[in-house]
Protein backbone atom coordinates (compact mmCIF):
# COMPACT_ATOMS: atom_id res chain seq x y z
CA UNK A 1 0.00 0.00 0.00
CA UNK A 2 2.96 2.36 0.80
CA UNK A 3 4.85 1.71 -2.86
CA UNK A 4 1.28 2.25 -4.72
CA UNK A 5 0.77 5.60 -2.58
CA UNK A 6 4.65 6.69 -3.26
CA UNK A 7 3.52 5.72 -7.11
CA UNK A 8 0.70 8.27 -6.97
CA UNK A 9 2.98 10.84 -5.49
CA UNK A 10 5.63 10.81 -7.98
CA UNK A 11 3.56 10.36 -11.09
CA UNK A 12 1.96 14.04 -9.62
CA UNK A 13 5.24 15.40 -8.88
CA UNK A 14 6.19 14.86 -12.31
CA UNK A 15 3.26 16.91 -13.80
CA UNK A 16 4.23 19.56 -12.14
CA UNK A 17 7.64 19.76 -12.70
CA UNK A 18 8.75 23.05 -13.50
CA UNK A 19 9.19 24.02 -16.75
CA UNK A 20 12.77 24.52 -16.48
CA UNK A 21 13.23 20.81 -15.71
CA UNK A 22 11.02 19.61 -18.42
CA UNK A 23 12.46 17.16 -20.65
CA UNK A 24 12.31 16.48 -24.30
CA UNK A 25 9.17 15.35 -25.11
CA UNK A 26 8.04 11.54 -24.52
CA UNK A 27 10.53 11.51 -22.64
CA UNK A 28 10.44 10.54 -18.88
CA UNK A 29 11.47 12.35 -15.50
CA UNK A 30 14.62 11.19 -14.59
CA UNK A 31 13.08 10.85 -10.96
CA UNK A 32 10.40 9.22 -11.99
CA UNK A 33 12.19 6.76 -14.22
CA UNK A 34 14.69 5.72 -11.88
CA UNK A 35 11.49 5.02 -8.86
CA UNK A 36 9.25 3.53 -11.65
CA UNK A 37 12.72 1.09 -11.95
CA UNK A 38 13.32 0.45 -8.47
CA UNK A 39 9.55 -0.60 -8.10
CA UNK A 40 10.07 -3.25 -10.87
CA UNK A 41 9.64 -7.05 -10.22
CA UNK A 42 12.74 -8.51 -8.76
CA UNK A 43 13.70 -11.12 -10.89
CA UNK A 44 12.49 -14.82 -9.95
CA UNK A 45 15.25 -18.04 -9.72
CA UNK A 46 12.19 -20.43 -9.09
CA UNK A 47 9.92 -21.52 -11.45
CA UNK A 48 6.27 -22.38 -10.59
CA UNK A 49 5.22 -25.71 -9.85
CA UNK A 50 3.40 -27.68 -12.68
CA UNK A 51 1.76 -30.47 -10.41
CA UNK A 52 -1.19 -29.78 -7.77
CA UNK A 53 -0.27 -31.74 -4.46
CA UNK A 54 -2.92 -32.49 -1.81
CA UNK A 55 -1.85 -33.54 1.49
CA UNK A 56 -1.50 -37.39 3.34
CA UNK A 57 -3.17 -36.88 6.29
CA UNK A 58 -4.94 -39.56 9.23
CA UNK A 59 -8.25 -40.01 9.91
CA UNK A 60 -11.26 -42.68 10.14
CA UNK A 61 -12.38 -44.73 6.94
CA UNK A 62 -15.66 -46.26 6.59
CA UNK A 63 -15.83 -48.64 3.30
CA UNK A 64 -19.18 -48.82 2.06
CA UNK A 65 -20.65 -50.62 -1.25
CA UNK A 66 -24.21 -49.43 -2.97
CA UNK A 67 -26.76 -51.38 -3.96
CA UNK A 68 -30.68 -51.55 -4.90
CA UNK A 69 -33.32 -53.40 -3.62
CA UNK A 70 -36.68 -53.97 -3.42
CA UNK A 71 -38.54 -54.23 0.78
CA UNK A 72 -40.61 -57.14 1.09
CA UNK A 73 -42.53 -58.93 4.04
CA UNK A 74 -40.58 -61.55 5.79
CA UNK A 75 -43.73 -63.80 5.16
CA UNK A 76 -45.15 -63.07 2.51
CA UNK A 77 -48.34 -65.88 1.93
CA UNK A 78 -50.71 -66.38 -1.59
CA UNK A 79 -53.80 -67.93 -0.19
CA UNK A 80 -55.75 -69.75 -2.72
CA UNK A 81 -58.83 -72.21 -3.33
CA UNK A 82 -58.72 -76.16 -2.83
CA UNK A 83 -61.83 -76.67 -4.12
CA UNK A 84 -63.98 -75.01 -7.38
CA UNK A 85 -66.69 -72.87 -7.27
CA UNK A 86 -68.50 -69.72 -7.13
CA UNK A 87 -66.87 -67.01 -4.29
CA UNK A 88 -70.53 -66.37 -2.66
CA UNK A 89 -68.72 -64.73 0.46
CA UNK A 90 -66.04 -61.91 0.67
CA UNK A 91 -65.33 -60.73 4.50
CA UNK A 92 -62.10 -59.42 4.17
CA UNK A 93 -60.54 -56.56 2.01
CA UNK A 94 -56.90 -54.63 1.77
CA UNK A 95 -55.17 -53.62 4.75
CA UNK A 96 -57.36 -56.08 6.78
CA UNK A 97 -56.25 -57.65 9.82
CA UNK A 98 -56.38 -61.31 10.06
CA UNK A 99 -55.90 -63.98 12.85
CA UNK A 100 -54.93 -67.44 11.88
CA UNK A 101 -58.03 -69.69 11.58
CA UNK A 102 -59.90 -66.77 10.58
CA UNK A 103 -62.81 -67.15 7.65
CA UNK A 104 -61.61 -64.82 4.75
CA UNK A 105 -64.03 -65.90 2.30
CA UNK A 106 -66.69 -68.86 1.71
CA UNK A 107 -66.98 -70.88 -1.52
CA UNK A 108 -70.65 -71.88 -2.48
CA UNK A 109 -71.11 -75.33 -0.65
CA UNK A 110 -74.57 -76.63 -1.91
CA UNK A 111 -72.40 -79.08 -4.28
CA UNK A 112 -70.38 -80.17 -1.80
CA UNK A 113 -73.12 -80.46 0.85
CA UNK A 114 -74.85 -83.00 -1.42
CA UNK A 115 -71.76 -85.21 -2.00
CA UNK A 116 -71.25 -85.55 2.03
CA UNK A 117 -75.21 -86.78 1.96
CA UNK A 118 -74.43 -89.11 -0.72
CA UNK A 119 -71.77 -90.47 0.91
CA UNK A 120 -73.28 -90.94 4.03
CA UNK A 121 -76.35 -92.67 2.36
CA UNK A 122 -73.38 -94.96 0.44
CA UNK A 123 -71.59 -95.42 4.05
CA UNK A 124 -74.84 -96.92 6.39
CA UNK A 125 -75.71 -99.09 3.01
CA UNK A 126 -72.46 -100.68 3.04
CA UNK A 127 -72.59 -100.73 7.18
CA UNK A 128 -76.14 -102.71 6.87
CA UNK A 129 -74.87 -104.86 4.51
CA UNK A 130 -72.14 -106.25 7.26
CA UNK A 131 -74.65 -108.74 9.41
CA UNK A 132 -76.14 -110.68 6.16
CA UNK A 133 -72.42 -111.54 4.93
CA UNK A 134 -71.56 -112.30 8.86
CA UNK A 135 -74.69 -114.56 8.76
CA UNK A 136 -73.54 -116.01 5.63
CA UNK A 137 -70.49 -116.92 7.30
CA UNK A 138 -71.88 -118.60 10.06
CA UNK A 139 -74.69 -120.67 7.79
CA UNK A 140 -71.47 -121.49 5.88
CA UNK A 141 -69.94 -122.64 8.90
CA UNK A 142 -73.27 -124.62 10.40
CA UNK A 143 -73.05 -126.84 7.05
CA UNK A 144 -69.89 -128.01 7.72
CA UNK A 145 -70.06 -129.08 10.83
CA UNK A 146 -73.28 -130.73 9.75
CA UNK A 147 -71.51 -132.15 6.58
CA UNK A 148 -68.50 -133.33 8.86
CA UNK A 149 -70.81 -135.06 10.92
CA UNK A 150 -72.58 -136.94 8.03
CA UNK A 151 -69.11 -137.91 7.31
CA UNK A 152 -68.60 -139.43 10.31
CA UNK A 153 -71.40 -141.41 10.35
CA UNK A 154 -70.89 -142.88 6.80
CA UNK A 155 -67.74 -143.55 8.00
CA UNK A 156 -68.97 -146.11 10.54
CA UNK A 157 -71.77 -147.42 8.55
CA UNK A 158 -68.72 -148.57 5.90
CA UNK A 159 -67.03 -150.39 8.83
CA UNK A 160 -70.29 -151.91 9.51
CA UNK A 161 -70.93 -153.23 6.46
CA UNK A 162 -66.96 -154.32 5.73
CA UNK A 163 -68.00 -156.41 9.20
CA UNK A 164 -71.04 -157.90 7.79
CA UNK A 165 -69.45 -158.63 4.20
CA UNK A 166 -66.22 -160.69 5.82
CA UNK A 167 -69.20 -162.27 8.03
CA UNK A 168 -70.56 -163.04 5.13
CA UNK A 169 -67.56 -164.04 2.64
CA UNK A 170 -66.37 -166.63 5.58
CA UNK A 171 -70.21 -168.34 5.92
CA UNK A 172 -70.30 -168.63 2.30
CA UNK A 173 -66.61 -169.93 2.04
CA UNK A 174 -67.78 -172.73 4.95
CA UNK A 175 -71.31 -173.14 3.04
CA UNK A 176 -69.34 -173.84 -0.24
CA UNK A 177 -67.06 -176.47 1.29
CA UNK A 178 -70.47 -178.13 3.21
CA UNK A 179 -72.22 -178.45 -0.39
CA UNK A 180 -69.36 -179.59 -1.88
CA UNK A 181 -69.90 -182.92 0.05
CA UNK A 182 -73.62 -182.45 -0.36
CA UNK A 183 -74.20 -181.86 3.57
CA UNK A 184 -76.02 -178.22 3.22
CA UNK A 185 -79.50 -178.13 1.10
CA UNK A 186 -79.39 -176.10 -1.35
CA UNK A 187 -81.91 -173.94 -0.23
CA UNK A 188 -79.14 -172.44 2.85
CA UNK A 189 -77.10 -172.57 -0.18
CA UNK A 190 -78.87 -170.25 -1.68
CA UNK A 191 -79.26 -168.52 1.32
CA UNK A 192 -75.87 -167.96 1.75
CA UNK A 193 -75.31 -166.77 -1.50
CA UNK A 194 -77.96 -164.23 -1.03
CA UNK A 195 -76.55 -162.55 2.39
CA UNK A 196 -72.97 -162.35 0.62
CA UNK A 197 -74.20 -160.39 -2.33
CA UNK A 198 -76.30 -158.52 0.11
CA UNK A 199 -73.84 -157.39 2.37
CA UNK A 200 -71.10 -156.83 -0.45
CA UNK A 201 -73.79 -154.59 -2.12
CA UNK A 202 -74.19 -152.75 1.67
CA UNK A 203 -69.91 -152.09 1.88
CA UNK A 204 -70.56 -150.58 -1.33
CA UNK A 205 -72.98 -148.45 -0.82
CA UNK A 206 -71.40 -147.16 2.49
CA UNK A 207 -68.04 -146.53 0.74
CA UNK A 208 -70.19 -144.28 -1.92
CA UNK A 209 -72.01 -142.75 1.16
CA UNK A 210 -68.67 -141.88 2.75
CA UNK A 211 -67.40 -140.13 -0.56
CA UNK A 212 -70.30 -138.02 -0.78
CA UNK A 213 -70.17 -136.64 2.47
CA UNK A 214 -66.62 -136.15 1.75
CA UNK A 215 -67.19 -134.17 -1.44
CA UNK A 216 -70.28 -132.25 0.82
CA UNK A 217 -67.45 -131.14 3.24
CA UNK A 218 -65.04 -129.82 0.74
CA UNK A 219 -68.38 -127.72 -0.98
CA UNK A 220 -69.13 -126.69 2.56
CA UNK A 221 -66.01 -125.37 3.35
CA UNK A 222 -65.64 -123.73 0.12
CA UNK A 223 -68.55 -122.04 0.92
CA UNK A 224 -67.35 -120.87 4.27
CA UNK A 225 -64.23 -119.53 3.02
CA UNK A 226 -66.55 -117.73 -0.01
CA UNK A 227 -69.18 -116.24 2.77
CA UNK A 228 -65.64 -115.05 4.97
CA UNK A 229 -64.42 -113.35 1.17
CA UNK A 230 -67.69 -111.84 0.94
CA UNK A 231 -67.69 -110.19 4.46
CA UNK A 232 -64.00 -109.06 3.76
CA UNK A 233 -65.00 -107.39 0.80
CA UNK A 234 -68.47 -105.80 2.26
CA UNK A 235 -66.11 -104.67 5.39
CA UNK A 236 -63.09 -102.75 2.79
CA UNK A 237 -66.10 -101.19 0.84
CA UNK A 238 -67.37 -99.99 4.16
CA UNK A 239 -64.03 -98.55 4.89
CA UNK A 240 -63.50 -97.16 1.32
CA UNK A 241 -67.12 -95.56 1.75
CA UNK A 242 -66.40 -94.43 5.14
CA UNK A 243 -63.09 -92.38 3.54
CA UNK A 244 -64.99 -91.04 0.80
CA UNK A 245 -67.73 -89.79 2.97
CA UNK A 246 -64.24 -88.07 5.13
CA UNK A 247 -62.65 -86.47 1.76
CA UNK A 248 -66.58 -84.91 1.13
CA UNK A 249 -66.51 -83.66 4.12
CA UNK A 250 -62.98 -82.15 3.98
CA UNK A 251 -63.79 -80.72 0.90
CA UNK A 252 -67.45 -79.13 2.28
CA UNK A 253 -64.78 -77.57 4.81
CA UNK A 254 -62.80 -76.54 2.33
CA UNK A 255 -65.18 -73.99 0.92
CA UNK A 256 -64.10 -71.90 4.09
CA UNK A 257 -61.06 -69.76 3.03
CA UNK A 258 -59.12 -69.24 6.25
CA UNK A 259 -55.90 -67.58 6.67
CA UNK A 260 -52.94 -69.54 6.93
CA UNK A 261 -51.15 -66.65 9.09
CA UNK A 262 -52.04 -63.84 11.16
CA UNK A 263 -50.85 -61.14 9.50
CA UNK A 264 -52.19 -57.91 7.09
CA UNK A 265 -54.31 -58.57 3.64
CA UNK A 266 -51.48 -56.91 0.95
CA UNK A 267 -53.54 -58.43 -1.77
CA UNK A 268 -56.93 -59.78 -2.79
CA UNK A 269 -57.61 -61.00 -6.58
CA UNK A 270 -61.10 -62.09 -6.47
CA UNK A 271 -64.40 -60.10 -6.31
CA UNK A 272 -67.98 -61.47 -4.82
CA UNK A 273 -69.79 -64.03 -7.37
CA UNK A 274 -66.04 -65.01 -9.11
CA UNK A 275 -65.99 -68.56 -10.30
CA UNK A 276 -62.41 -70.35 -9.02
CA UNK A 277 -61.20 -73.17 -10.68
CA UNK A 278 -59.22 -75.21 -9.07
CA UNK A 279 -58.76 -78.58 -10.85
CA UNK A 280 -55.35 -77.77 -12.52
CA UNK A 281 -53.79 -75.39 -10.50
CA UNK A 282 -55.12 -73.53 -7.01
CA UNK A 283 -56.31 -69.96 -8.04
CA UNK A 284 -54.35 -67.67 -5.78
CA UNK A 285 -57.44 -65.78 -3.91
CA UNK A 286 -55.41 -63.13 -1.54
CA UNK A 287 -51.79 -62.30 -0.53
CA UNK A 288 -51.53 -61.84 3.06
CA UNK A 289 -48.25 -60.67 4.97
CA UNK A 290 -47.42 -62.01 8.79
CA UNK A 291 -45.98 -59.01 10.26
CA UNK A 292 -45.26 -55.73 8.69
CA UNK A 293 -43.20 -54.54 11.73
CA UNK A 294 -40.20 -56.91 10.34
CA UNK A 295 -39.19 -56.71 6.62
CA UNK A 296 -36.66 -57.48 4.91
CA UNK A 297 -35.18 -56.12 1.48
CA UNK A 298 -33.84 -58.51 -1.33
CA UNK A 299 -31.02 -56.43 -2.60
CA UNK A 300 -29.25 -57.29 -6.18
CA UNK A 301 -25.39 -57.29 -5.38
CA UNK A 302 -22.61 -57.41 -8.69
CA UNK A 303 -20.58 -60.36 -8.37
CA UNK A 304 -17.67 -58.06 -7.98
CA UNK A 305 -19.13 -56.56 -4.61
CA UNK A 306 -20.33 -60.03 -2.89
CA UNK A 307 -17.53 -61.20 -1.57
CA UNK A 308 -17.38 -57.95 0.77
CA UNK A 309 -20.99 -59.00 2.54
CA UNK A 310 -20.97 -61.29 5.07
CA UNK A 311 -23.89 -61.67 7.54
CA UNK A 312 -24.49 -59.43 10.25
CA UNK A 313 -22.87 -56.30 8.39
CA UNK A 314 -24.53 -53.35 9.68
CA UNK A 315 -26.68 -51.27 6.25
CA UNK A 316 -28.38 -47.93 6.19
CA UNK A 317 -30.63 -47.47 3.53
CA UNK A 318 -33.12 -44.72 2.05
CA UNK A 319 -36.45 -44.97 0.60
CA UNK A 320 -38.12 -42.59 -2.17
CA UNK A 321 -41.40 -42.10 0.09
CA UNK A 322 -39.63 -40.57 2.86
CA UNK A 323 -36.96 -38.31 1.38
CA UNK A 324 -34.21 -37.32 4.17
CA UNK A 325 -34.70 -40.32 6.10
CA UNK A 326 -32.26 -42.87 6.87
CA UNK A 327 -33.22 -47.07 8.20
CA UNK A 328 -30.98 -49.38 9.45
CA UNK A 329 -31.11 -53.27 8.99
CA UNK A 330 -28.44 -55.92 9.08
CA UNK A 331 -27.56 -58.38 6.29
CA UNK A 332 -29.39 -61.56 7.22
CA UNK A 333 -28.38 -63.77 4.32
CA UNK A 334 -26.70 -64.09 1.30
CA UNK A 335 -27.73 -66.64 -1.61
CA UNK A 336 -25.71 -68.81 -3.53
CA UNK A 337 -28.17 -69.18 -6.36
CA UNK A 338 -27.24 -66.89 -9.29
CA UNK A 339 -29.08 -64.51 -11.09
CA UNK A 340 -28.42 -63.54 -14.56
CA UNK A 341 -29.52 -60.76 -16.53
CA UNK A 342 -27.83 -59.83 -19.93
CA UNK A 343 -24.52 -61.20 -19.08
CA UNK A 344 -24.77 -59.48 -15.43
CA UNK A 345 -24.40 -61.69 -12.88
CA UNK A 346 -25.89 -60.60 -9.27
CA UNK A 347 -26.53 -62.56 -5.93
CA UNK A 348 -29.62 -61.61 -3.37
CA UNK A 349 -28.67 -60.62 -0.10
CA UNK A 350 -31.31 -60.49 2.27
CA UNK A 351 -31.03 -57.33 4.65
CA UNK A 352 -33.11 -57.64 7.60
CA UNK A 353 -35.16 -54.36 9.06
CA UNK A 354 -37.60 -53.22 11.92
CA UNK A 355 -40.49 -51.58 11.01
CA UNK A 356 -42.36 -50.96 14.15
CA UNK A 357 -44.04 -47.74 12.60
CA UNK A 358 -45.30 -49.65 9.18
CA UNK A 359 -43.52 -46.70 7.62
CA UNK A 360 -42.12 -49.02 5.32
CA UNK A 361 -44.58 -50.65 3.09
CA UNK A 362 -44.17 -53.85 0.43
CA UNK A 363 -42.46 -53.21 -3.07
CA UNK A 364 -40.58 -50.03 -1.49
CA UNK A 365 -37.31 -49.35 -3.66
CA UNK A 366 -34.90 -49.03 -1.03
CA UNK A 367 -31.19 -47.95 -2.01
CA UNK A 368 -28.53 -49.69 0.43
CA UNK A 369 -25.23 -48.74 1.84
CA UNK A 370 -23.67 -51.50 3.61
CA UNK A 371 -20.64 -50.90 5.81
CA UNK A 372 -18.18 -53.16 4.34
CA UNK A 373 -15.01 -52.32 6.23
CA UNK A 374 -13.85 -49.47 9.40
CA UNK A 375 -10.85 -48.26 10.35
CA UNK A 376 -9.66 -45.65 12.88
CA UNK A 377 -6.91 -43.05 12.80
CA UNK A 378 -5.11 -44.45 9.53
CA UNK A 379 -2.58 -42.89 6.87
CA UNK A 380 -5.05 -42.42 4.12
CA UNK A 381 -4.12 -40.40 0.39
CA UNK A 382 -6.89 -39.45 -2.18
CA UNK A 383 -7.43 -41.53 -4.34
CA UNK A 384 -6.74 -38.98 -7.20
CA UNK A 385 -2.87 -39.81 -5.99
CA UNK A 386 -3.17 -43.20 -7.08
CA UNK A 387 -4.59 -42.70 -10.31
CA UNK A 388 -2.21 -39.81 -11.22
CA UNK A 389 0.64 -40.99 -13.24
CA UNK A 390 3.16 -38.60 -15.01
CA UNK A 391 3.43 -38.13 -18.63
CA UNK A 392 7.04 -39.69 -19.19
CA UNK A 393 6.62 -42.22 -16.39
CA UNK A 394 6.89 -46.10 -17.21
CA UNK A 395 5.92 -48.19 -14.46
CA UNK A 396 8.23 -51.36 -13.27
CA UNK A 397 5.17 -53.88 -14.03
CA UNK A 398 1.86 -53.08 -15.27
CA UNK A 399 0.67 -55.79 -12.65
CA UNK A 400 1.69 -53.65 -9.85
CA UNK A 401 -0.15 -50.43 -10.85
CA UNK A 402 -3.46 -51.38 -9.82
CA UNK A 403 -5.46 -48.80 -7.57
CA UNK A 404 -7.82 -50.15 -4.65
CA UNK A 405 -11.35 -50.02 -5.84
CA UNK A 406 -13.89 -47.63 -4.13
CA UNK A 407 -14.95 -50.54 -1.59
CA UNK A 408 -11.34 -51.75 -0.86
CA UNK A 409 -9.50 -55.35 -1.25
CA UNK A 410 -12.27 -57.93 -0.51
CA UNK A 411 -10.97 -60.32 2.41
CA UNK A 412 -8.92 -62.89 0.37
CA UNK A 413 -6.52 -59.24 -0.54
CA UNK A 414 -5.53 -57.82 2.85
CA UNK A 415 -3.68 -55.58 0.81
CA UNK A 416 -3.10 -53.99 -2.64
CA UNK A 417 -0.30 -52.95 -4.08
CA UNK A 418 -0.50 -48.86 -5.10
CA UNK A 419 1.60 -45.98 -6.12
CA UNK A 420 1.88 -42.77 -5.44
CA UNK A 421 4.26 -39.73 -6.46
CA UNK A 422 5.83 -36.64 -4.06
CA UNK A 423 8.04 -34.05 -5.60
CA UNK A 424 11.71 -34.67 -5.33
CA UNK A 425 14.34 -31.68 -4.90
CA UNK A 426 14.51 -30.81 -8.93
CA UNK A 427 10.22 -30.21 -8.73
CA UNK A 428 10.19 -34.07 -10.71
CA UNK A 429 7.49 -36.37 -9.58
CA UNK A 430 8.99 -39.48 -7.46
CA UNK A 431 7.47 -42.93 -7.34
CA UNK A 432 6.74 -44.04 -3.78
CA UNK A 433 5.01 -47.80 -3.35
CA UNK A 434 2.59 -48.38 -1.26
CA UNK A 435 -0.21 -50.93 0.07
CA UNK A 436 -3.11 -50.02 0.04
CA UNK A 437 -6.43 -51.23 3.09
CA UNK A 438 -9.89 -50.20 2.37
CA UNK A 439 -11.47 -46.95 0.47
CA UNK A 440 -14.61 -44.96 1.02
CA UNK A 441 -14.32 -43.65 -2.69
CA UNK A 442 -12.17 -40.88 -2.17
CA UNK A 443 -9.75 -41.71 0.31
CA UNK A 444 -7.75 -44.97 0.77
CA UNK A 445 -5.99 -46.30 3.42
CA UNK A 446 -2.12 -46.77 3.80
CA UNK A 447 -1.07 -50.22 5.29
CA UNK A 448 2.66 -49.90 4.63
CA UNK A 449 4.92 -47.33 2.35
CA UNK A 450 7.16 -44.77 2.48
CA UNK A 451 4.89 -42.02 3.29
CA UNK A 452 4.13 -40.17 6.39
CA UNK A 453 0.66 -37.59 8.02
CA UNK A 454 1.17 -34.91 6.03
CA UNK A 455 3.27 -35.30 3.40
CA UNK A 456 2.56 -33.60 -0.19
CA UNK A 457 1.34 -36.34 -2.77
CA UNK A 458 1.02 -35.22 -6.60
CA UNK A 459 -3.19 -35.26 -7.63
CA UNK A 460 -2.72 -33.88 -11.08
CA UNK A 461 -1.32 -31.60 -13.59
CA UNK A 462 -1.52 -28.21 -13.13
CA UNK A 463 -3.22 -26.38 -16.28
CA UNK A 464 -1.05 -24.69 -18.83
CA UNK A 465 -0.12 -21.01 -17.83
CA UNK A 466 -1.89 -21.45 -14.52
CA UNK A 467 0.21 -22.87 -11.81
CA UNK A 468 -1.28 -24.67 -9.10
CA UNK A 469 0.22 -22.09 -6.80
CA UNK A 470 1.03 -19.23 -8.33
CA UNK A 471 3.57 -17.04 -7.00
CA UNK A 472 3.30 -13.35 -5.48
CA UNK A 473 4.92 -10.71 -7.45
CA UNK A 474 7.73 -9.52 -5.04
CA UNK A 475 9.17 -5.61 -5.64
CA UNK A 476 12.72 -4.61 -4.74
CA UNK A 477 13.86 -1.07 -4.16
CA UNK A 478 17.50 -0.27 -5.93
Amino acid sequence: MTRIFLLATLIAAGMLWPARNLVPEGAMPPVLSDLLGSLAPAPSNREPSAYRTAPAERGDLVSTVTAGGTLNAVVLVEVGSQVSGQVRDLFVDFNSAVTQGQVIARISPEIYEARVAQAQAELKTGQAGLPVHQAGIERARAELDNARSALAVAKAQTVRAELAADDAKRDLDRKQSLAERAIVSASDWERVQSAHRAAEAQLAASRAQELSQASAIRAAEAAARMAEAQLLAAAVQVTQRDALLRQAQIDLERTYIRAPVTGTVVNRNVNRGQTVAASLQAPTLFTIAQDLRQMQVEASVVEADVSRFAVGQPVTFTVDAHPGRSFTGSVQQIRKAPQTVQNVVTYTAVIATGNSDEALLPGMTANLQVVVGRTKDVLKVPNMALRFRPPDHVPEAMAQGAVASPAGPSPEQPGLRGQVFVLGPEGRPVPVPLRLGISDGRMTEVLAGDLVDGQAVVVGQAAAGSPATPPLATFRLR
